[in-house]
Parts: structure tokens; C-alpha cells; sequence
């Protein structure tokens, strides 16, 4: 699946709004620990599977994703070329369902 642009709020090591602009590109994370590497993987995960593997194996809850200094709701938002902006949060240990979110949740449904 190609995306244009993922914003990742409050999930794990982003407290704060972290925007990735890939507009279609291939994407190869390097870094220190603690740079976030995790965080983006996690993330895309929990957004297209609604659930976190390695939390799963672990024994942990969902909510032990959301981090603690936002003080709300972690959102994972991906904007596909051509289709519309699908966001979804994480709210206590509860995952939410993808929603369609911008101009095209007006008059559209979700993708199969």
C-alpha cells in the first residue's frame, strides 16, 4: 500500500503530533535507540491491523501504547494518494475502528 503522508499523535514515543512525509516512496528506518524506529512501525501496524503484535506476545494491553504525557487519545492518520484519509485512535485499552476522516468522509465508505 503506498501512502502520502502518516501523522502519528500520542502513540508510544510521539507526545506530540510527528508528521512522516513519504508521498508514495519507499521508506528504510535507520537510527539511535530512542529515535522513534519502533514508534513509526508500531504505529503503522496498530493503524492497518487495529492490534500490536509484539504487546500481544508480551502480555500487554493496548493501552500501554498510548503515551502517558498527551493526556488523551493516541491517532494514527494515513493519507493514501487517491483515496481517502483514514485515521485511527486509541483510547484506554480499546482500539477504534479506521474512520474516514476530511472532505471525503462526507460522501464516502470505507475501502474493502
Amino acid at each position: 500500500m503506498k501512502l502520502k503522508k502518516v501523522t502519528i499523535d500520542g502513540f508510544r514515543g510521539a507526545p506530540k503530533p510527528f508528521v512522516l512525509r513519504l508521498d508514495g516512496k519507499s521508506l528504510c528506518l535507520l537510527g539511535e535507540d530512542g529515535s522513534g524506529k519502533t514508534t513509526i512501525v508500531d504505529s503503522l501496524e496498530y493503524w492497518a491491523a487495529g492490534k500490536l503484535g509484539n504487546f500481544a506476545r508480551e502480555g500487554c494491553g493496548l493501552g500501554a501504547a498510548i503515551n502517558l504525557d498527551r493526556g488523551g487519545p493516541a491517532m494514527i492518520t494515513c493519507e493514501r494518494p487517491g483515496h481517502a484519509t483514514l485515521r485511527r485512535k486509541l483510547s484506554g485499552s480499546r482500539g477504534d475502528s479506521l474512520e474516514i476522516v476530511g472532505p471525503a468522509a462526507l460522501d464516502s465508505s470505507l475501502p474493502p
